[in-house]
């Protein structure tokens, strides 16, 4: 696992979200999503798959991105990006573990 962050943003992502959180799990140590007004269950599917739920309104995608920056208690070495439609597949994984560790 390497010291890392993984924000996502999410808005009625209820059919990504689970996938995406999971491609996550072992790598980052901590899951953010930042959700601006969902409708559906992606906050309840989040929370369960144990991301840390922040509601932000959304303005556009930089200041959003940078908002969970500043405002999601982020302590970690590396942050990461993640839409909520993309996954983070083993391979990936392992070449970003290595180059860290070098």
């Amino acid at each position: 696992m390497i010291d890392a962050t993984a924000i996502v943003m999410t808005k009625n992502e209820e059919k990504n979200i689970k996938e995406c959180l999971q491609s996550m799990k072992g790598f980052a140590k901590r899951c953010v999503v930042i959700d601006c007004g969902s409708t559906d269950r992606t906050v309840e599917l989040a929370e369960q798959m144990g991301a840390d739920v922040y509601f932000h309104e959304f303005e556009y995608y930089a200041k959003q991105f940078n908002w969970g920056i500043n405002n999601c208690d982020i302590n970690t070495e590396w942050i990461i990006r993640l839409d909520a439609d993309e996954r983070f597949p083993e391979k990936l994984r392992c070449e970003i573990e290595s180059a860290i560790s070098k």
